[in-house]
């Protein structure tokens, strides 16, 4: 316990030295859980799904939201991710159709194998009924 302890005091210390008190907080805080879907749909990639889920962005931003990451998806017409939004009272799986790869290409060789599950910092918005990837922290490849 006590050496539990000294670990986290250490490690507080250094965050602090390296400017990191910055951070956001559920850079620290555990992950909502996600034992309740808010679609009660089978296939998250359908476009009923996806249509429920934009209907519920509308009125959203990308820091009202927590995001997980499921799989990269190849279709014939788009590619882009399944990404799981969630918060406290909301958690539903998201097809964002992704332009830019620049942060991702290293995670999409893999398919986010060793790569955290968590996407902190994600960035998207709505245009034309499609979930479109901005940005997001970077990633360490």
């Amino acid at each position: 316990m006590m050496t539990l302890l000294k670990v986290s005091v250490v490690f507080l210390l250094i965050l602090t030295a390296l400017g990191c008190h910055d951070l956001p907080k559920h850079y620290f805080s555990p992950a909502p859980d996600c034992t309740h879907q808010s679609i009660q749909m089978q296939e998250p990639l359908s476009a009923a799904y996806q249509n429920q889920v934009i209907e519920i962005l509308k009125n959203k931003r990308p820091a009202d939201f927590r995001y997980f990451f499921k799989t990269f998806i190849d279709e014939k017409d788009s590619t882009g991710m399944l990404v799981n939004f969630r918060n406290d009272s909301l958690c539903f799986d998201v097809k964002m159709l992704v332009k830019n790869w620049e942060k991702l290409e290293g995670m999409r060789k893999t398919n986010g194998r060793s790569y955290p599950q968590e996407l902190y910092d994600l960035n998207w918005h709505l245009v034309e009924n499609q979930i479109v990837y901005l940005d997001m922290h970077e990633v360490i490849d």
